[in-house]
C-alpha cells in the first residue's frame, strides 16, 4: 500500500511538471488570455491567479520559497516581504546540473491613479536567452487580470534580441540593459501613475 502511495505522489508531480509552460509558449499566448476569478490584488494572489493560468516550473518554485523565513526577519517569510514590497521572484542556479532549461521569473504591482493595479511578470529562459514580459490591468470590482500587451511593445528593446529587464524590487522604476554589439543601452522607466513611462 506504501508502495501504491508513493508511486501516485510521483505520478502526480511528474503530472504536474509535465503541464508547466515553456517560456516561449508564455511570450506567444498571455495576451490572448483575460485571467477571471483572481483572489486578491495583493502580488501573490495577483502571481497565482497568472500561475493557474500560465504554470511555469520558476513560478512553481518562486511559490515554495516563498513560504521560507527571511534570515534575520524576526519570523517573517519571503511571502511576508513579497507582500509589502509589492515584488517577488525567483532564478534557478545555471551551474546545478539537475536544472535543465533554467528559468527565473520576477513579478510585481503598481497602484494605478484609477483604482486598478498594474501587474508585470518577466519571465525568461536562462539558457536560450527568450523573455516573456506581460503587462496587466487588474479591476478590484470585477477581480480580472486583462492584458496590456500595448505596454510591452512600448517597453521591449527594438535594437536587440539580447536584453536584461529589471523590474522593482522597491520603488517603481524598470531598468533595461540592451546589448548591441559592444555597445550597452540602458534604460529608465518611472511611474506616471497608471503606466511606466521612459525616463529622458
Amino acid at each position: 500500500m506504501r508502495k501504491l502511495f508513493s508511486f501516485l505522489l510521483l505520478f502526480a508531480a511528474l503530472t504536474l511538471h509535465a503541464q508547466d509552460n515553456y517560456v516561449s509558449e508564455v511570450r506567444d499566448t498571455w495576451a490572448e488570455k483575460t485571467i477571471t476569478g483572481v483572489g486578491g490584488g495583493d502580488v501573490i494572489e495577483l502571481a497565482k491567479a497568472f500561475h493557474r493560468a500560465f504554470p511555469t516550473r520558476a513560478a512553481r518554485k518562486m511559490f515554495a520559497e516563498a513560504k521560507r523565513r527571511v534570515p534575520g526577519g524576526g519570523g517573517q517569510t519571503y511571502e511576508d516581504v513579497a507582500k509589502k514590497n509589492g515584488f517577488m521572484d525567483y532564478a534557478d542556479d545555471v551551474t546545478d546540473e539537475e536544472n535543465v532549461h533554467p528559468e527565473a521569473i520576477e513579478v510585481c504591482v503598481w497602484k494605478r491613479s484609477n483604482g486598478h493595479r498594474l501587474f508585470a511578470v518577466n519571465l525568461n529562459s536562462l539558457e536560450f536567452d527568450i523573455h516573456a514580459l506581460c503587462f496587466y490591468d487588474y479591476n478590484p470590482q470585477t477581480h480580472v487580470l486583462k492584458p496590456e500587451k500595448e505596454l510591452v511593445d512600448q517597453i521591449v528593446p527594438k535594437n536587440s534580441a539580447n536584453y536584461f529587464i529589471s523590474l522593482p524590487r522597491t520603488g517603481k522604476e524598470i531598468h533595461i540593459n540592451e546589448y548591441v554589439g559592444e555597445q550597452v543601452n540602458s534604460y529608465t522607466y518611472g511611474w506616471d501613475g497608471m503606466k511606466p513611462v521612459l525616463k529622458k
